[in-house]
Formats: structure tokens, C-alpha cells, sequence
């Protein structure tokens, strides 16, 4: 006699959250460092150079040279106070994502992007494809080398400042609106160089605006409703007009 075995719906559905939370899991895919080059397996928890499935953390300082193009991820998490830093390798290298996911540093710790100095062209950057939601509670710092910089293009994103966001290079780029760039009541935004662009953006009235490396050219993006403006620029020596 043949025996058959009945699965309520229930079971079933039971059995569905238990795949997917047990699928969920497994996509958190952590960098453990065994050397300093992204596009390498053993660098990740998951043993796989992480894609457009992963919700990508990284929770120990390390410096990584970015070496694989392009690198697409569900989302991205800087933690755990650490200090980390992008470095572009053999080409343009744009962090990228998806709608489904964000990126994020938190509280304590620390983003640097910059490009390589080999060779033209080598630039670092993060961006967004969809809708994704940013947060930067840390503090991420745009940085370059030579004519080689790096970029943020909050296009796509929601980007919330509660942090630190520092640009020191004329090489680097930052592609905002009042819409997809915020500063809260705690951001700070320090304009590190001489000349470039101050971001667009919407500022909280609290928020902090300090431009500290202006020379003898005056920054682009001064006709902003600034909260807190702070102008502290020791190597200021040419007359200039606001």
C-alpha cells in the first residue's frame, strides 16, 4: 500500500520563510582581508568576489585596491570603526548599488576613495542605479592622486549627511541635487581645496558648511541656503569676491 504524506499550506509557507531567511543570510558577503585586492575569493566570507546578490560589509580598517570592473552590490556597509580606503587599480573604478539596497558608513568609521597614480585615467568613485537610500553617519573622504581623483554621484540615491563628508582634491567630483543630497542638524561638509564646488544640497539650519582651502579662487555653489558657514582659510592671499 502506497503511504502518502499531506503539507498543509501553512508547512508550506513555514518552510518558504525558513528558505529565504536561511537565502538572506547567506548573501551578506564580508571582506576578511587575506590580501589587499578586491576581485580576490579568498578575500570574502562567501569565498566569491561579491555581485549585485550581496549585501557587501566591510568591518576591519584595510586598504583595497579595486580591481575588477564594474563592481555592482546589493549594498554596501562600512563598520565597526574602521578605516578603510578605495584605491582605483588598471582603470576607472566605479562602486555601483542596486535599487534594492544602499550604501551606508556608519558612526565611528571611516570611507577614503582615491584614484591610483599609475596611469591616466584611474579614478574611484561610488554611485547608484534605482533607488537607493545612502547614509553617511561616519565619515567619507574623496581624495586623489595626481590628476587622478575620485567621485560620489548621489543621483538615484538618497543621501543622508549626519556625519562627515570631506572633499581635499580639485581631481575629485561630486554630482548632487537639493533632492538627492541632505546635511542634517550634525553634517559637516569641509571643502578642503582651492577653487572646485561647493555640493548641492539641502542644508539643515544647524548643519556645517566650512571651506578651508581656498587659495585664490573662489568655490562655485555659494548661492546655497547654508546653515553654519564657516570660511577658515589660512593660505587665503588673492582678493576675492563672494
Amino acid at each position: 500500500m502506497k503511504m502518502f504524506k499531506y503539507v498543509t499550506r501553512g508547512r508550506i509557507a513555514l518552510i518558504l520563510v525558513l528558505f529565504l531567511s536561511v537565502n538572506s543570510n547567506a548573501q551578506t558577503n564580508t571582506w576578511i582581508g587575506v590580501n589587499s585586492t578586491w576581485n580576490t575569493a579568498g578575500n570574502w566570507s562567501l569565498s566569491v568576489v561579491p555581485t549585485a546578490a550581496h549585501d557587501v560589509v566591510i568591518n576591519t580598517s584595510s586598504a583595497i585596491a579595486v580591481n575588477v570592473t564594474p563592481p555592482n552590490l546589493r549594498s554596501l556597509t562600512i563598520t565597526n570603526n574602521s578605516s578603510v580606503t578605495f584605491t582605483s587599480s588598471g582603470g576607472n573604478r566605479i562602486i555601483t548599488t542596486t535599487n534594492t539596497g544602499g550604501f551606508a558608513i556608519n558612526s565611528g568609521s571611516t570611507l577614503t576613495l582615491t584614484g591610483a597614480n599609475p596611469g591616466g585615467g584611474t579614478t574611484m568613485g561610488l554611485a547608484f542605479t534605482g533607488t537607493a537610500s545612502s547614509n553617511i553617519s561616519g565619515t567619507l573622504v574623496l581624495s586623489a592622486s595626481g590628476a587622478n581623483g575620485s567621485s560620489y554621484n548621489a543621483t538615484n540615491s538618497s543621501t543622508s549627511v549626519s556625519g562627515t563628508f570631506t572633499n581635499t582634491s580639485a581631481s575629485t567630483t561630486i554630482t548632487s541635487t537639493a533632492a538627492n543630497l541632505s546635511f542634517t542638524a550634525t553634517g559637516t561638509f569641509n571643502h578642503a581645496i582651492n577653487g572646485g564646488n561647493i555640493p548641492t544640497a539641502t542644508w539643515n539650519v544647524a548643519s556645517n558648511c566650512n571651506v578651508t582651502g581656498i587659495t585664490n579662487t573662489v568655490p562655485g555653489g555659494l548661492t546655497q541656503s547654508f546653515g553654519n558657514f564657516t570660511w577658515n582659510c589660512a593660505g587665503h592671499t588673492a582678493t576675492i569676491n563672494l
